[in-house]
């Protein structure tokens, strides 16, 4: 495990994925094993950056996190939704930037450059309310997706869990719904297709937000469960990818 670091530099590099999309990638670039990383709607930070330079160097793999957002995520400042123009504010940015539909048809097209790439095998992860469109791409029946891993997930559904036609590693936070949570994996345990290639792990003194922009790296719980995660994740996508 590299050393994680509380004032990091990034160690990746800026690239164009799109023709309006930039991407921040990270670990070999020849690697025909590329995870795919959806940040949160803060967007991205120098913790979520940190993370991606983990797993390319856990996995020996190539990580990419494209801006879906083009430069204008979600203001910080707007959570939490203690005012009516924050809820305005949220609301305007799920129906359009953040609306989970949007970014799947984004990322079935980044996977498409990958593979145009030279790709053989695309793992995809999400962060909190990246989780969402990460999963909805890889219930598509010809998803181009061979695993997904969801981390503080938000915006979950336990029907998304039967629809998952990959197999997925879990962990969440003290934040994520708990019956929501056992109604989820009772489906994902059902889901035979995938199941026993599924992981989960859970967080229970950890605030939902640890692995992405919110995280907290001072405080040595918060880094604790940061590390873990990544190298779960990590290991979770050598075993399947």
């Amino acid at each position: 495990m590299p050393p994680v670091e509380v004032d990091y530099k990034s160690k990746g590099r800026t690239e164009k994925i799109l023709d309006d999309m930039n991407a921040y990638v990270t670990g070999p670039e020849t690697s025909e094993k590329v995870i795919v990383g959806i940040y949160d709607v803060f967007g991205c930070w120098s913790t979520t950056e940190q993370g991606a330079d983990i797993l390319a160097q856990l996995t020996g793999m190539k990580v990419v996190l494209p801006d879906f957002f083009r430069g204008e995520p979600l203001p910080n400042d707007s959570f939490p939704m203690d005012t009516p123009e924050k809820q305005q504010i949220v609301n305007n940015f799920l129906g359009t930037k953040g609306n989970p539909m949007t970014v799947k048809g984004d990322l079935m097209q980044v996977s498409q450059k990958l593979k145009a790439n030279g790709a053989k095998s695309i793992g995809v992860y999400g962060l909190c309310w990246g989780s969402k469109p990460a999963t909805l791409a890889c219930s598509e029946k010809e998803t181009p997706f061979a695993a997904i891993a969801q981390l503080h997930p938000s915006l979950l559904d336990a029907k998304d869990a039967s629809a998952l036609q990959v197999p997925m590693a879990s962990l969440t936070s003290k934040d994520e719904p708990e019956e929501l949570m056992k109604d989820f994996y009772a489906n994902l345990k059902a889901n035979s297709a995938i199941a026993s290639r599924c992981i989960d792990h859970h967080y229970p003194d950890i605030p939902h937000g640890f692995a992405g922009s919110r995280a907290n790296l001072k405080d040595q719980a918060n880094l604790e469960a940061y590390k873990d995660a990544y190298q779960r994740t990590a290991k979770f996508f050598v075993d399947v990818l």
